[in-house]
């Protein structure tokens, strides 16, 4: 073999770590963004179902009251609290997903 297909092997290879390594990075961000969006949407969730439950409160109201305040204010207080613990896993989330990017940003190369 001779020095100058070594070099080519050399180039190469280093051309294929450098394609794995920006691959991994933008898988990286792309796992990142999809933790965002599934955090959002569990917030969300969490958040309408008991609503839901107030809803359908305010919709026996009439037949039965004491029922339906019990629900109207069990939903609200279950959508408070499940909402502040959801939203503290999504604060969470992008907090280190920005750790995350600002990793990524500071090593562009390998």
């Amino acid at each position: 073999m001779t020095i100058s297909e070594a070099k080519k092997q050399i180039n190469a290879c280093e051309q294929s770590v450098n394609t794995a390594y920006s691959s991994l990075r933008t898988n990286a961000r792309s796992v990142g963004a999809e933790a965002m969006r599934s955090a959002s949407n569990a917030t969300t969730v969490k958040t309408l179902l008991p609503l839901i439950i107030s809803v359908i409160g305010l919709f026996l109201l009439k037949a039965s009251a004491f029922f339906a305040v019990s629900l109207i204010a069990g939903g609200i207080v279950l959508a408070y609290f499940l909402h502040k613990s959801a939203k503290d896993k999504q604060n969470k989330i992008e907090s280190r997903k920005r750790i995350l990017d600002s990793t990524i940003d500071a090593n562009p190369q390998i």
